[in-house]
């Protein structure tokens, strides 16, 4: 018999009237809980995802609970782990992400992490909390030792929990919790994947790990003062050496250790682990060496300087192989008398002359770094033809000077007996000067203490460039 409204009456007893009803609502509140959240205890068996350098993690564990703290119903999600290959073992600590979100500064200093740490009820990683941030604390044995490591970087590394629930049709389950995690040890970015192959956790490991936590603390990672950028005009010196915030090996204090692999070397930078030389890339036969002392002609711009003494280029060809991270780089620095300063060449492929360096698909900078094979040499395989950019200093105006953002040309031609020429287009003013210059005295190797031409074209860039 249908209602009023037409709508039929349900056939059994509903609501509080059903006997069933309360056991019903628990198990629902169950299964919603359950669903929320994922068992994340137990042991994890990981390996390394770093592309450059990966170490072997074969034989690393990793083992993860919740440690309950009874006066205070709080929960704490801890994970001791062991790397035998790095003679490292200790604890991480984890919180939620959104303790990051909730800074003003995006910035989460120690004792904020570890507010956060203490859990509620029913916190836990889960379909809507899978984004985590960890700190580590180990201890790490070597020849000078036991030391305590992990705190010094003052940073949280990213680590981001997946679940899956299916299994793979050949039988061998992929079900189960998997992880991703990075941290820093030693100054080195490291990136790890893990499965959960076991929800039981050895009895040692379980116990008591806020201790452990405690206990594995340097108060000296805290004192450590942050090191402010340097100026270069006080002091070049400290500026050169300076590290800058990378947020890979040297995250800012409170900052973010991210979870995936740190960009790698640029093509030209890619070292040959069985190479016997000291350079990236050794000199084919048939390519010029065109680094050294160049005596420079060019009468219309010596009278637009006013200058009548001499005109010098000198070249040189970045290739140590400890200083991969600059690249192999053919590069120069001049001395027009009242003008000197820094120039960096790309090859003729890629160079867009006449064009502005905003046009690039990528920075006329990354370009400098020279592909494997790529040398100046005679047409093929080598490149007689280089594009270059300049910045530097002019003694007349007492200001720097620069014509970063536009590509000309220089031609190279070897004459035999040791006769090189070259013949260039400077843009100095908004005008185009031709150079024509000889090569007077062979190049000399750069040394690592020197300074490599990243460093050099950085301290000549115009001073009001760095408030535009």
């Amino acid at each position: 018999m249908a209602s009023e409204a037409g709508a039929k009456r349900p056939l059994g007893p509903t609501g509080e009237s059903s006997p069933d009803a309360p056991a019903k609502r628990v198990r629902a509140e169950r299964q919603a809980k359950a669903a929320s959240t994922w068992d994340v205890t137990g042991r994890y068996a990981l390996k390394c995802t770093c592309k450059h350098e990966p170490v072997d993690a074969s034989e690393y564990t990793l083992d993860m609970h919740l440690e309950h703290d009874e006066s205070t119903k709080l929960s704490s999600l801890f994970a001791h782990f062991h790397f035998p290959n790095l003679n490292l073992m200790g604890i991480m600590r984890l919180c939620p992400k959104s303790a990051l979100d909730a800074q003003e500064d995006g910035l989460l200093h120690l004792a904020a992490f570890e507010a956060a740490c203490e859990l509620a009820d029913g916190a836990a990683p889960g379909p809507k909390n899978k984004e985590w941030l960890m700190r580590w604390r180990g201890e790490e044995r070597g020849g000078e030792g036991i030391r305590k490591v992990g705190g010094e970087t003052c940073a949280q590394g990213m680590f981001m929990f997946k679940h899956n629930a299916r299994s793979s049709p050949g039988g061998s389950s992929e079900a189960g919790v998997h992880i991703l995690f990075a941290m820093v040890h030693n100054g080195k970015h490291l990136l790890f994947e893990g499965t959960q192959t076991s929800g039981q956790v050895p009895a040692a490991a379980a116990d008591d790990s806020a201790s452990a936590w405690e206990r594995l603390f340097d108060p000296a990672w805290e004192d450590r003062p942050t090191t402010p950028e340097p100026d270069w005009d006080l002091d070049p010196e400290a500026a050169r050496n300076f590290k800058p915030h990378n947020h890979w090996e040297n995250p800012p204090r409170g900052g973010v250790i991210k979870a995936r692999n740190k960009p790698g070397h640029k093509p030209g930078s890619v070292v040959n682990p069985t190479a016997k030389s000291p350079y990236l890339e050794d000199q084919p036969d048939w390519a010029w060496n065109t680094t050294g002392t160049w005596k420079v002609a060019g009468p219309e711009l010596a009278s637009r300087l006013d200058w009548d003494g001499d005109m010098t280029v000198t070249l040189y060809m970045e290739n140590n192989s400890k200083r991969h991270k600059t690249g192999r780089q053919l590069w120069g620095e001049f001395d027009f008398g009242t003008i000197y300063g820094n120039m960096r060449l790309c090859p003729g492929s890629l160079a867009r002359f006449g064009v502005h360096d905003s046009d690039y698909e990528t920075p006329f900078e990354d370009e400098c770094v020279l592909q494997p094979g790529v040398w100046p040499g005679p047409e093929p395989p080598g490149e007689r033809r280089w594009g270059f950019m300049w910045r530097g200093f002019s003694e007349e105006d007492n200001f720097w000077v620069a014509e970063d953002h536009e590509t000309t040309d220089i031609l190279f031609a070897d004459y035999g007996e040791d006769r090189m020429t070259f013949v260039a287009h400077f843009k100095f003013d908004n005008e185009m000067y031709l150079l024509q210059a000889l090569r007077v005295k062979s190049g000399v190797e750069r040394s690592r203490s020197d300074p490599t031409p990243n460093t050099e074209w950085l301290r000549y860039l115009p001073k009001h460039r760095c408030y535009e």
